[in-house]
């Protein structure tokens, strides 16, 4: 029988091997080949530049500045494609020469600015060491393309890092050499929360389209709760059980609400309890973390932008709860009068999936991009469980987040397959990124409101992202720029096609809002801005598009309501004289199941729930204009809305002659074509169909048809032809 020392060190060494296993599985490299990477300056040999230092290969990456001890500093900037990571370690490879170029002291920093540079940005110091021990030293037998690797403390995520060497081993060293620098971390804790887990709000004081469920929604819509006031007010917050089951939460995440900074949380406390049946007031809550002093979002986010987040760790938590009780004890200013937040995550390690529990709740869609463009795919898992990116079969390297981003899209390359994992179950069904020529839709223009006020709002779309039921690009942001507005005028949009059209639009609300779609695709950001209906028939909001060429069109109206609201809205096409009657899903509904659904109910007392309405046969009036009325009938704090809209064109009037007439007494031709309202003319000759002279340009239309004289025709001109052009 063994001795209990014996046992004891048998237990040690195991604890011990259990230990190794879990760091080698926590840790690996978080950058890739072909990561974003920005060197500290061109002072390198062409076949030795900076990628190869995350090549995984021992190739070198070599700088001239860092020479000596006296020498400037080298290194670079990388972006781990896998997204933010908490880093823990580095490790170096020494490369193949001169072994006073190898690094001796190093710092690496990490920043989650937009886009840092090896100049400028806000970089934190991560690890810093003066004193790397020489390679000589550590590998005395001179071999080269050794690695030495330091573990340290951090538990800050960061999107970007910057490596840098200030001073090399050897004093008569002419450069810095490195063959491989490795990262050593994980991606971050995610959220165990999803939309619809069962919540219990510490009280019922707060507006009704600001409740609790909207702080686990993921997306920038607010809770409000009026109970905590200055600094004597009472605690808000609420309960969550996530339906993924017992998580260990080691993390924490803030974003800030739309408007008075001094409603943020100053005061904040997490527990956690197993209990059957917690309530806010009633159960055994152990406390995880607490901080009495957030840290004002008006300073972290000098600038004045709201929807910020914060983020706060509690990496050596161990502890594994059903239920969770978020606390705000007191708010930053003592003359709030409540406490809002736009959303808060309880963040988790992923480390496998529990195969019994772990589901798909969206999946990734064929999608169009247009040509030389990238594609992104979404999926969206119901708790903090890894996933993993294949194309044609094949894992990609890196690609672990919920979101992928391809490479530019060609003919070459628009053929491959991109599919998810929830590592070790479920598998997505392959999809494509689809090239999406503008020319295979028909005409039209697109405008997307952006909005302001809150719910991430304003949201703006870019040139190349397509959408909407009737499949575009080039969508008109109204405004172009900055925070959406009520009432406005938006003169000369861009067509589908990317072309002026000379098409301008009008539109008159009394405010402007955001729904709360969010921004994780082009047509959640449709949907997302707003602007509010009229109060009835009689002060409808109204949107007027101006100098609209004669032709047949169709009207597409995107209209999602804020959270918790259930508006009707009716919508009147005032030129063909007609109507549908909508009972609005709000972001609440879009968001549980992202998709178009068209109403088109035309019987008041039958109204058909959805997100669109279509109308047909629309002809502009004589003045070229299409309008739209709006407005919703009952209570006033659930306002109609439109997002977005879209004018297409569906049959556009022929160009052609209906008559040529000579006059032999003034030898005076008289040309009528079909022409377009709101349009101008150029009138050209010729003899022989290869030379054509131009008579004259700028001809107004006058209507659906328009004549031009073309007068004193030469007697010698025995035969003449005519041509007319659209300008």
């Amino acid at each position: 029988m063994k001795s209990f020392s014996t046992l004891l060190r048998t237990t040690l060494v195991l604890c011990c091997l259990l230990l190794q296993q879990t760091t080698a599985y926590a840790q690996s490299d978080v950058t890739q080949p072909g990561d974003p990477l920005i060197a500290s300056s061109g002072s390198t040999p062409g076949s030795e530049g900076v990628a190869n230092a995350i090549d995984n290969q021992p190739t070198k990456y070599l700088n001239f500045d860092t020479v000596g001890i006296e020498g400037i500093p080298s290194g670079f900037v990388v972006t781990p494609g896998v997204g933010k990571t908490v880093l823990s370690g580095l490790t170096m490879q020494s490369a193949n020469d001169a072994v006073e170029r190898d690094p001796k002291w190093v710092r690496l920093e990490g920043s989650n600015d937009e886009a840092p540079t090896w100049e400028t940005g806000s970089w934190t110091v991560i690890y810093e060491n003066e004193e790397v021990p020489a390679w000589t030293g550590q590998f005395p037998d001179g071999d080269r393309f050794q690695a030495q690797t330091f573990i340290f403390g951090n538990q800050a995520p960061y999107t970007h890092y910057r490596w840098t060497v200030l001073q090399v081993q050897g004093e008569a060293a002419n450069s810095m050499q490195i063959a491989e620098v490795e990262l050593l971390g994980r991606s971050v804790p995610v959220d165990v929360t999803q939309p619809g887990d069962p919540l219990i709000s510490s009280s019922g004081n707060t507006p009704g389209s600001e409740a609790a469920p909207n702080a686990i929604d993921n997306q920038p819509t607010k809770y409000l709760n009026f109970d905590t006031v200055g600094i004597d007010g009472l605690p808000s917050g609420f309960v969550v059980s996530p339906a993924v089951g017992e998580t260990n939460v080691v993390g924490l995440s803030l974003q800030s609400a739309n408007d008075a900074p001094e409603r943020d949380p100053l005061r904040i406390r997490l527990e956690g309890s197993n209990d059957e049946a917690p309530t806010w007031e009633a159960g055994t809550w152990e406390v995880i973390y607490e901080n009495e002093e957030v840290p004002a979002w008006s300073e972290i986010f000098p600038g004045g932008d709201r929807f910020q987040t914060q983020e706060f760790f509690f990496l050596d938590h161990e502890a594994s709860y059903l239920h969770y009780r978020w606390t705000v004890l007191q708010v930053q200013g003592e003359a709030a009068n409540s406490m809002q937040i736009a959303e808060v995550e309880l963040l988790a390690f992923s480390r496998a999936a529990d195969c019994n529990k772990a589901l798909f709740l969206t999946k990734p869609v064929d999608t169009p991009v247009l040509q030389g463009q990238r594609a992104q795919f979404f999926t969206k898992v119901n708790g903090p469980w890894p996933v993993q990116w294949y194309k044609n079969g094949e894992p990609i390297a890196g690609a672990i987040q919920t979101v992928y981003t391809t490479e530019p899209i060609t003919a070459a390359n628009a053929g491959d397959l991109y599919s998810v994992e929830i590592v070790g179950c479920e598998t997505s069904e392959a999809v494509q990124a689809v090239i999406f020529e503008p020319t295979s839709q028909p005409l039209s223009i697109g405008v997307n409101f952006a909005g302001a006020g809150a719910n991430g709002a304003p949201t703006s779309v870019e040139p190349t992202e397509i959408g909407g039921a009737s499949l575009q690009a080039y969508w008109n942001n109204l405004p172009p720029e900055g925070d959406g507005i009520p009432t406005g005028i938006e003169e000369n949009l861009l067509n589908s096609r990317n072309e002026s059209s000379g098409i301008s639009v009008e539109w008159i609300s009394g405010n402007t809002w955001g729904a709360g779609t969010g921004t994780d695709d082009t047509n959640a950001k449709l949907l997302n801005g707003l602007i509010e209906g009229g109060d009835n028939e009689d002060a409808p909001a109204t949107i007027i598009f101006s100098n609209v060429p004669d032709g047949s069109y169709s009207m597409l109206i995107y209209s999602v309501a804020r959270p918790l609201e259930f508006p009707t809205v009716d919508f009147e096409q005032l030129e063909s004289a007609q109507n549908i009657f909508m009972t609005m899903e709000n972001a609440d509904d879009y968001n549980l199941s992202p998709a178009f659904r068209q109403v088109t109910s035309t019987d008041i007392a039958a109204r058909g729930t959805g997100n669109y309405v279509r109308f047909d046969d629309i002809a502009p009036d004589n003045d070229g204009n299409v309008t739209l009325n709006f407005w919703d009938e009952g209570d006033e704090a659930a306002n109609s809305t439109v997002n977005a809209l879209q004018l297409v064109e569906t049959a556009r009037k022929v160009l052609r002659f209906t008559s040529i007439q000579l006059d032999p007494s003034t030898r005076n031709a008289t040309l009528t074509w079909t022409s377009r309202k709101n349009r101008f003319y150029i009138m050209e000759r010729s003899t022989d169909l290869v030379d054509w002279e131009e008579l004259t340009d700028n001809v107004p239309s006058e209507g659906d048809s328009t004549s031009y004289v073309d007068e004193a025709v030469p007697a010698d001109l025995t035969k003449a032809y005519y041509r007319v052009t659209e300008e």
